[in-house]
């Protein structure tokens, strides 16, 4: 005969309920533990700092391009170049900032962009536009003035001098 339930008795019933209760309180203590281990370090950076490092991040970058260079990217397009605009422009990027990213990337690309798949140079042009752009170019959720990234001044705290 085989009993319907794991147990046979109340008692064992009570052990095996303490025992399931152990093993769900061991796996939430692991995952608190893995929160407090594997928190984002808070960023400590003047705007003068700021400013320094954004400037040598855009140090190949000349922002103005002349008339000829715009009609340029505007106008050169193949079908991987559309697929690429299309898909940063469903991220929110403006169809001009996708094309001068696109060129950019692929004309920095030793290997050519031939080879490398969509998503790759999709991941490229972010990185690409999220270095030369300014702040409030950005689509939304990429804004650091939201909560995706907080930059505290030494000395303030909530805009107030500490």
């Amino acid at each position: 005969l085989k009993a319907a339930k794991g147990y046979a008795s109340m008692a064992e019933r009570r052990k095996q309920e303490a025992a399931k209760r152990k093993r769900q309180n061991a796996r939430i203590a692991r995952q608190e533990l893995d929160k407090l281990v594997n928190k984002d370090h808070t960023v400590f950076m003047s705007p003068k700092l700021r400013k320094e490092i954004e400037s040598l991040l855009r140090a190949d970058f000349s922002e103005d391009l002349d008339a000829e260079a715009e009609a340029a990217i505007m106008e050169s397009g193949d079908e991987l170049q559309s697929l690429v605009v299309g898909m940063l422009g469903e991220i929110g990027f403006t169809p001009f900032q996708s094309r001068k990213a696109y060129a950019s990337v692929t004309s920095s690309s030793s290997s050519g962009s031939r080879t490398n798949a969509v998503d790759d140079l999709v991941e490229e042009c972010i990185q690409w536009l999220c270095i030369y752009l300014e702040e409030d170019q950005l689509p939304n959720g990429f804004d650091p003035r939201g909560r995706t990234l907080d930059i505290v001044v030494p000395g303030t705290l909530g805009g107030q001098a500490a």
